[in-house]
């Protein structure tokens, strides 16, 4: 099977760019070019096994779909990457922090409910 490319959404690209901002403000710059690096391993992993995550249920848009979910631990803190697998390529849709809430204005974690 050939390597999907990955693409990443605006939505993705935002948050990575606010959580490594925020972590250079509120510790040190190096923590967040760790956090960086830590993004790129997982970015890789995805592009040579694409089904390295988890299958979730999220409703995305008003619609429910299944997303793959992959955490990545950063020093103290988990980020949960969500992605989804297409023929065609491996599209980033967002990146959460922690493991608590899951809710944006447009993607919506369900959480074990059948609907």
């Amino acid at each position: 099977m050939a390597k999907r490319p990955l693409k990443r959404s605006l939505e993705y690209q935002a948050r990575v760019r606010r959580y490594a901002e925020n972590l250079a403000e509120r510790y040190r710059v190096e923590v967040a070019e760790t956090f960086l690096e830590r993004i790129e391993a997982a970015e890789r992993l995805l592009y040579d096994n694409n089904f390295a995550g988890t299958d979730s249920p999220h409703l995305l848009a008003g619609q429910q779909v299944v997303l793959k979910e992959l955490f990545i631990d950063s020093g103290p803190v988990k980020y949960c990457l969500i992605y989804e697998l297409t023929e065609e390529y491996v599209g980033l849709v967002s990146l959460w922090h922690g493991v608590g809430s899951r809710k944006t204005d447009m993607l919506i974690r369900l959480w074990g409910t059948n609907r």
